[in-house]
This record gives structure tokens, sequence and C-alpha cells, in this order.
């Protein structure tokens, strides 16, 4: 734990400070031993933030959500693709593109 500035000269200060910030750490590692997260206490903060008035079970939802699973980068397999068109120029299908004079 580092604490990067005290706001206090006196020495009750400091000790009031430092006793805040093991206070503050303790709570949120038990946070993150009854919700079994693995992640950062830094994220942990950052929800508890965001979620301070919501039910601690909506909090440990939106601590294990992953975000939207998407695909990702969609690929196009090109063999099948010029498969297709091929077999559709060959059956007449495309012949009025192929065939086609006018200019728009």
């Amino acid at each position: 734990m580092t604490i990067k500035h005290l706001f206090g000269k006196s020495q009750s200060a400091v000790v009031n400070q430092l006793s805040l910030a093991l206070i503050t750490y303790c709570l949120i590692m038990l946070i993150k031993y009854k919700a079994a997260y693995q992640g950062s206490l830094l994220d942990i903060q950052r929800l508890l933030i965001t979620c301070l008035y919501e039910p601690f079970t909506s909090f440990v939802q939106n601590l294990h959500w992953n975000g939207n699973a998407t695909k990702g980068r969609q690929r196009h397999d090109s063999e099948r693709v010029y498969e297709k068109i091929m077999n559709r120029v060959l059956s007449g299908e495309m012949d009025d593109l192929i065939y086609s004079t006018e200019i728009f």
C-alpha cells in the first residue's frame, strides 16, 4: 500500500489517514473474497464508486460481467465464396450482369 500524499501535518492527522487507508484496504479485500473475484482491487474500487447505492448482488453481477460476447472480426472463406459465384455464373443466374451493355 502506498500513500502518495498526507493531508495533515500533525501526528494525529497522519495516524488518522493511515488508519483510514488500512481500513479501506481491508474492506475492499473482504469484498474481493466475499465476491470471489480474481481481478484487481482497483477494479473493485472503481465499481464500488459506480454501484454505491445498488444491492450487493447487483454489484457482484457487474463485477463478474465480461461485456458483450462478440464473434470478433469475421473472416470469409474466399474459396467457398468463389465456388458459389462460379456455380451461379455457370448455371446462368448471372447472365444479365455479365452480358449487360447498359450504362447507368
